[in-house]
């Protein structure tokens, strides 16, 4: 894992404000290039949002996989022929979907091979 992805996702995490390397977070949300990619449900504090806004990139599927990661949840999102996919469902996702992901549901169902993404 890249040094800023660790320390943007460390503080997203803690929920406290940081920057590395064109990443910024202020606890409530990751922004990448300005682009809001990762963010806690106003409602529900263990409800995780996740978008690649259209950027299937690299450098954005480094920030969420290292989110996903350091979060328990392994790293599930990969590129192949240049779509994107849910390593864990093999599902392709369009880099516009913003997937819901419940944390302490999504840690228990990657144990047992369940689905990460919440209905």
């Amino acid at each position: 894992m890249r040094q800023a992805t660790r320390k943007v996702c460390e503080a997203f995490i803690t929920r406290k404000r940081t920057t590395a390397a064109r990443s910024t977070t202020d606890g409530k949300a990751i922004y990448l290039h300005g682009n809001k990619i990762a963010w806690w449900d106003d409602d529900d504090i263990d409800t995780l949002f996740i978008c690649f806004c259209g950027y299937s990139t690299t450098t954005t599927k480094e920030r969420i996989n290292g989110l996903c990661e350091l979060l328990g949840l392994g790293r599930p999102f990969y590129v192949k022929d240049f779509q994107l996919y849910f390593g864990c469902e093999l599902r392709p996702v369009d880099s516009r979907e913003t997937l819901r992901i419940h944390v302490p549901t999504a840690r228990s169902c990657r144990a047992v091979g369940e689905s990460l993404i919440a209905a």
